[in-house]
């Protein structure tokens, strides 16, 4: 492909649409500074980066529609520009319309053993969970009921993760809490300076 030419392009997503059927998106640039005898321009999308299936012919306006998409899938969208000779432009900079959670893997459960005595508090679990996105990194997690709440056997923790465009994804994990006993000394014995042993009180 010809570098004579780069676009500048935003999109629209139309708010009105049923997530069990076909979505559509509006897709708007701007033209390029040298037109250098564009004639139209053509709109690619597909379910990877880069890695369009389709494409569409705008005509020479500087927006378009895509119809027919699945509304719980990414795509990804880029334009391109032709001149009277079919000669074709680079693609432009690439949009990204996100419609998938984040996945995160944590724990089904956890059983926390605690010492006698030791302050009954939720601990921060947020190491023990990964996030996975299809476009967005660097995600954080965030734990509910979070570090240092009471903690209660039994207890459900959510945690959660956003992305750049506003999909949740969550996982759940049950907590079980032991306390630990401190152990009972045995075979204790005794004696007087005179060699006196003393008995064992069965009865206490």
């Amino acid at each position: 492909m010809n570098k004579w030419l780069y676009l500048l392009m935003a999109v629209i997503l139309l708010a009105a649409f049923n997530v069990c059927e076909a979505a559509s998106v509006s897709i708007a640039w701007d033209p390029p500074i040298a037109s250098n005898g564009v004639t139209g321009y053509k709109i690619y999308h597909g379910p990877m980066s880069r890695g369009y299936t389709a494409s569409g012919d705008a005509g020479n306006v500087c927006s378009g529609r895509v119809d027919n998409l699945n509304p719980k899938q990414t795509h990804y969208f880029a334009l391109t520009a032709y001149n009277s000779h079919n000669n074709e432009s680079e693609y432009s900079a690439e949009l990204v319309w996100d419609n998938e959670a984040p996945v995160l893997t944590a724990p089904a459960s956890i059983e926390i053993e605690l010492e006698a005595g030791a302050p009954l508090v939720v601990p921060d679990y947020r190491l023990l969970v990964t996030v996975v996105d299809d476009f967005s990194t660097g995600l954080e997690v965030t734990q509910t009921p979070a570090a240092g709440a009471p903690l209660v056997a039994g207890m459900v923790i959510e945690f959660s993760s956003t992305d750049e465009a506003g999909n949740k994804g969550t996982a759940l994990c049950q907590l079980g809490v032991t306390i630990k006993i401190v152990p009972v000394p045995v075979g204790v014995t005794g004696h007087d300076e005179n060699g006196k042993q003393f008995q064992v009180n069965e009865g206490a």
